[in-house]
Order: C-alpha cells, then sequence, then structure tokens
C-alpha cells in the first residue's frame, strides 16, 4: 500500500510547524553566522553612489511597492551588484524544487536561489525570499526554512545552508546547520550602514558557495 504522503508548498508552512514537522532547534548564537556577519566588503566610489541611490528609492516607496516592485526596483539590484554567479554557480528566480521527508512533500519555487549549475540549478546553498512588511511576523521565516530544510536534505553533504528574508525594507539572515538554526538582527535597508552590510552579507554569500561549488565535479 502506498504511504500517505501530505503535500505542502513553501509558502504555507509557519515557523513552529516547519520546526515540529522536522525537529529543528533555534538557537541565540552560531559561529557561522557571525563569521558570515561580520566579513566587510569595502565599497568602491561607484558602489557608494548605487547603493545610496537604492536606498533613497526604498525609503520613498518601500510601503506602495508591491512584491514584485520590491524585488525588481531593490533586491534585483542588490544581488546583482553582488554578482552572485561564478564558474559553478548561479542566481536562479522561481524554479522548482520539491522533497519528500518523512512521508511530508515541501515543494514550491523560491523567490531567489543560488545553487551550483549553470543552465539548471544542482544543489542550492543561499536562499531569499522577500514579503510585504503586512504579512505575519512567523511567515517569511517559516516559508524559507522549509525551503532549506528541503535543499538540506535532496544535497545530501550535510553542509549548512544560507538564507535571508526582506519584511519591506528590513532584512534579516539565517544559517541552517544540521537540525538547527539561527537568526540574525534585523538589517534596516533604509540606513546606509546596515545596507552596505547587507551587501557584504551577500558577497560573503558568494564566497562560501565558491568554496563548496570548488569542491563540486560538474558534470
Amino acid at each position: 500500500m502506498t504511504a500517505n504522503i501530505k503535500r505542502k508548498s513553501f509558502d504555507d508552512w509557519t515557523t513552529q510547524e516547519v520546526r515540529l514537522a522536522f525537529h529543528l532547534k533555534e538557537t541565540d548564537s552560531s559561529e557561522l553566522l557571525t563569521e558570515w556577519l561580520s566579513v566587510v566588503h569595502p565599497l568602491d566610489d561607484y558602489q557608494k553612489i548605487f547603493l545610496q541611490e537604492k536606498r533613497e528609492l526604498l525609503k520613498r516607496f518601500y510601503r506602495s511597492w508591491n512584491e514584485d516592485e520590491l524585488k525588481f526596483q531593490f533586491i534585483a539590484h542588490i544581488v546583482e551588484m553582488a554578482r552572485l554567479r561564478g564558474d559553478n554557480f548561479g542566481t536562479f528566480s522561481q524554479r522548482k524544487l520539491s522533497a519528500t521527508i518523512n512521508d511530508i512533500t515541501l515543494y514550491g519555487r523560491p523567490e531567489v536561489m543560488i545553487a551550483t549549475g549553470q543552465e539548471d540549478p544542482l544543489k542550492p546553498y543561499f536562499f531569499i525570499h522577500e514579503y510585504k512588511p503586512s504579512k505575519r511576523a512567523d511567515e517569511p521565516l517559516g516559508q524559507v526554512l522549509s525551503a532549506m530544510v528541503a535543499a538540506q536534505y535532496l544535497n545530501e553533504d550535510n553542509r549548512p545552508l544560507l538564507g535571508c528574508f526582506v519584511l519591506g525594507s528590513i532584512w534579516q539572515f539565517v544559517v541552517l546547520e544540521n537540525k538547527t538554526y539561527t537568526l540574525s538582527d534585523n538589517y534596516d535597508a533604509t540606513q546606509f550602514d546596515e545596507l552596505s552590510a547587507i551587501y557584504s552579507a551577500l558577497c560573503q554569500a558568494k564566497v562560501y558557495i565558491q568554496e563548496q561549488a570548488g569542491e563540486l565535479m560538474i558534470d
């Protein structure tokens, strides 16, 4: 007899549901998270001007933007500035991801996924989700965590995964290590110093993925 498989989209998971279904534990600190967010990638003059322009645009419009506008007008530009791609990995959007774990199928199309592979994603290591500020605070974390749990299962290499979610102007970073996840403090992208820190975090995520991709053979 075929087992009863419960299917649930990433969009429908709350943090508590992910934590209980997959036996996750939240911790207050993580050496990986601390190291990741402590690295500073200096800005050149052009980057400073570019970030300042985007910061001002965000501050003026983020309350009225919908999710697509937030991604198109702001997030995509910051991601592109960090050049999250390389010889063995790339940036993917709205690509299918699915995994069945303990008779539960998690599935969906992550907003942004940095993964090994060029034309198609192979092993994902970094996720970005963006949402409107009016959404309930636990939804975006549950959604990005569920995608990270699926990727962790599919990758089969027990390496940590990185992620972040965006609520309007606020960014928050997360790492998943085995069954433990850790959240960063909030970063407000309408503040230049904090936007610079967000950019550094994206650049450092690229360094982490380069290290992982360099150890993988791409057929």
